[in-house]
């Protein structure tokens, strides 16, 4: 087996008293000491680890475990400051925020994780959300062919990360739309920037 540990912290750095599940090859929840510590022995494998406490948005992230090895790591969860980022309707979830990637790639963002969290917590509070659309989106800059695979790699990089977070696949579906639904010309910066963006959309309910 491998050996997991780690610590639940709050903004400032404090700890706090956090419920972690882990999901995976074995499932468990741990507990958490004075300090904000857990520690537990696991099988080799990938799993997710999601803390929750009252008052803060969960945290959800991906976990790797390898035989004979420690990992390690610490779960920040800060308070939301005003309304939430999310808000779902009835033909759609809107985010206040932007989900961000490493310029021309697919990789998520810090601050797009914790958004991806809100959603994902937002979609458990509404099982009768039965499939929602999640739609990738890019500028024309590039030729199509290149930000058709771009968009459709970003929307399924979502998806995945809602998935670990605790959101069921069959809920989900991921379609890169590259530059064919604009928001905006392609002529200003501030225009390409908001043709870039994830969007989600409920395509069935109960």
């Amino acid at each position: 087996k491998g050996k997991l540990q780690g610590k639940a912290l709050d903004g400032k750095g404090q700890a706090i008293a956090a419920k972690i599940t882990i999901s995976g090859p074995e499932n468990k929840v741990l507990p958490v000491d004075a300090l904000g510590g857990f520690t537990t022995d696991l099988p080799p494998g990938n799993y997710s680890i999601q803390a929750e406490a009252t008052g803060y948005p969960k945290q959800t992230r991906p976990l790797q475990i390898i035989a004979g090895q420690t990992t390690s790591i610490d779960l920040t969860l800060k308070k939301r400051t005003g309304r939430s980022p999310v808000r779902m309707t009835k033909r759609s979830i809107r985010i206040r925020r932007k989900v961000h990637f490493a310029t021309g790639t697919a990789t998520l963002l810090q601050d797009s994780k914790q958004l991806l969290d809100e959603v994902a917590e937002a979609l458990s509070g509404a099982p009768e959300v039965l499939l929602v659309e999640i739609g990738g989106h890019t500028d024309n800059r590039g030729s199509k062919a290149n930000n058709m695979r771009l968009s459709q790699s970003r929307a399924d990089a979502v998806l995945n990360y809602l998935v670990q977070a605790g959101v069921k696949a069959n809920r989900l579906k991921a379609r890169g739309y590259g530059p064919s639904r604009p928001k905006a010309p392609n002529i200003t910066p501030r225009h390409r920037a908001r043709n870039r963006r994830v969007e989600f959309r409920i395509k069935k309910r109960k």
